[in-house]
């Protein structure tokens, strides 16, 4: 072999060892991108299915605290609804006990007056009859 075709084979295999470089190269570059691109699906995928499993969580959580907390508001407002009934009804026990009472001592108060008005009505009575007698024995 003459040193013409060493050279023509070295350049040969160089040749060959760049387009396996190459091929390599384009063919590692291939993998990394599918690679990169099934691995971004998949993660995306996966943030898409876990952020509408937690927003679902989410929602039913709300769900529950709202319907929890509605049922603790209905019992207090019930609660304070009793409360404001048997305070109105103390109030109208002692007002009607009072006014029983002021009622008990007007009424006493009226029986008197009715009995001296009927006293001096009688003797209002007695008096015209007097001053009738007396009128009619002067004439």
């Amino acid at each position: 072999m003459t040193p013409e075709d060493l050279q023509q084979i070295s350049a040969i295999v160089d040749a060959a060892e760049r387009r396996t470089a190459e091929h390599t190269m384009g063919a590692i570059d291939a993998a990394e991108r599918r690679t990169a691109e099934h691995t971004m699906g998949a993660i995306d995928a996966a943030e898409r299915r876990t952020a509408e499993h937690t927003m679902g969580a989410i929602d039913a959580a709300e769900r529950r605290t709202v319907a929890a907390i509605a049922v603790a508001m209905h019992a207090e407002i019930k609660a304070a609804e009793e409360r404001a009934q048997e305070f109105a009804r103390g109030i109208e026990t002692s007002l009607l006990t009072s006014f029983h009472g002021h009622a008990k001592a007007q009424t006493a108060r009226l029986h008197t007056l009715d009995t001296v008005a009927h006293d001096y009505g009688i003797r209002l009575a007695a008096i015209e009859e007097r001053l009738l007698n007396l009128e009619t024995r002067r004439q």
